[in-house]
């Protein structure tokens, strides 16, 4: 399948969304495009550009859209990231058919990893310390110094 018979075109969907986005049952029916876009998902392949099998790598990265409120990632405990193919590779292939059904699709047929959602939180600043304090006394002293000295150098131009 991977040799040099020729190019596979892969495409990475958004299906890290596939039964990581939804605290839905297993036996329900899920459709893609009734997925919530709760992940930002990025790919280091470009649009339409041709990744071959056993000789291109891809790094996936995924975070929570900013877009979701607060919290929300407590509802994502794992996601699961495929490889899926791209509408191109898909024609005339019926064993490669997208369906909106995800029980049916046969687009996504290669699981890459499934991780736990690692959520965390971010503690935000909590006090200003004394450096901080003593640094920007010192910058405010400097641009009024530099302020004063500009001033005194374009009288003197000026008055010449």
């Amino acid at each position: 399948m991977a040799g040099r018979q020729g190019a596979v075109v892969f495409s990475l969907l958004a299906a890290v969304l596939l039964g990581a986005c939804l605290p839905a049952p297993a036996a329900a029916v899920v459709h893609l495009s009734t997925l919530p876009k709760a992940l930002a998902v990025t790919a280091s392949a470009k649009p339409a550009q041709v990744v071959h099998a056993g000789v291109d790598t891809l790094t996936v990265t995924w975070s929570l859209n900013t877009t979701e409120p607060a919290g929300a990632d407590n509802a994502y405990k794992n996601v699961k990231v495929s490889l899926c193919y791209a509408p191109a590779s898909q024609k005339d292939r019926g064993w490669r058919k997208s369906n909106d059904d995800l029980s049916k699709d046969k687009s996504c047929q290669f699981k890459l990893t499934q991780q736990a959602g690692a959520a965390f939180d971010v503690a935000g600043i909590t006090g200003i310390h004394a450096s901080i304090k003593v640094a920007a006394g010192v910058f405010s002293a400097f641009s009024v110094a530099a302020l004063a000295f500009f001033f005194v150098v374009e009288n003197r131009k000026k008055n010449k």
